[in-house]
């Protein structure tokens, strides 16, 4: 209390590196919880300040990137495999095996109980496979990915143990975690701000705690998609089997060559003729 009053108006707002890697994770303003009914961009006036900020705004995000990504996994609807329609079956098949179970229940109680579960699974997993419904949850800030990028990445979390998924389930594991310790570094200065100043007004004109606390909800997940993927696990008897072409593609990562490494790779290995010649294609990133 002695020297609070000096800081004024410095806060947090004027952090501009922070910022910046909000942006350029893929926080939107319309995720932001706005304070004095101003945009954070006014707390930096200084030209090359907001010349950064509008770059970091135009460029693409890594939401953004990753989003483009998972929209051309393979196996979302190839010729000889469709996880969409495949996993809109499982999931019907799954639904049936709860509903009957639950009727077997000879506990009328428990029956309605198990019943109502069974209701309520459906609807969720409804919101996945009506695209329909899936839009509506992103308008309303719900969801973020697109339909097809949620369902590629839904396919590398069921099928994770294919050699060419491992990768890109580390990469999304990753994202998490990236999304996490950021929410723990909000949390931890929430409970800082609270112990030194308790409810009072925030420096930077933020109404302090109150504004800090809203900031650590799930509106501020970047990837708050991949942490609701596990809602949409089903057992692994369910999960719709892979076709053998989808094996083989998916059996091997694509790595990029110059033409003169594929050559030599070729004259090595006399094994890569009966190796279908795709599979030395490299990945489009």
């Amino acid at each position: 209390m002695e020297f609070r009053s000096y800081l004024s108006p410095a806060s947090g707002f004027q952090s501009l590196q922070f910022r910046l890697i909000e942006n350029k994770l893929g926080l939107t303003d319309k995720s932001r919880v706005v304070y004095n009914q101003t945009s954070y961009k006014n707390a930096f006036p200084v030209p090359n300040e907001q010349k950064e900020l509008i770059n970091s705004l135009e460029e693409p995000t890594l939401f953004t990137l990753i989003e483009r990504w998972l929209e051309r996994t393979p196996g979302l609807d190839d010729p000889d495999f469709s996880f969409y329609e495949g996993y809109k079956q499982s999931v019907a098949q799954y639904i049936k095996f709860l509903q009957n179970n639950a009727e077997s229940e000879p506990n009328p109680t428990a029956r309605q109980a198990a019943l109502e579960d069974v209701k309520k699974n459906a609807d969720t997993f409804r919101s996945i496979i009506d695209e329909k419904f899936h839009q509506q949850l992103v308008a309303r800030g719900e969801r973020r990915m697109s339909h097809r990028a949620f369902h590629g990445a839904l396919m590398i979390m069921l099928y994770r143990e294919q050699p060419r998924f491992q990768g890109p389930y580390q990469v999304l594991s990753l994202l998490m975690d990236v999304d996490a310790l950021i929410t723990k570094w909000r949390y931890n200065h929430l409970i800082l701000v609270q112990r030194q100043i308790g409810n009072k007004q925030g420096t930077g004109g933020s109404a302090g705690y109150s504004y800090l606390r809203s900031t650590c909800s799930d509106r501020y997940k970047i990837f708050i998609d991949l942490f609701n993927l596990a809602s949409f696990l089903i057992p692994r008897e369910f999960i719709p089997k892979l076709t053998n072409e989808m094996k083989m593609r998916l059996s091997v990562a694509k790595v990029e060559r110059t033409a003169n490494e594929d050559d030599d790779l070729l004259s090595k290995s006399k094994a890569t003729d009966s190796i279908p010649a795709d599979l030395f294609q490299p990945i489009k990133s």
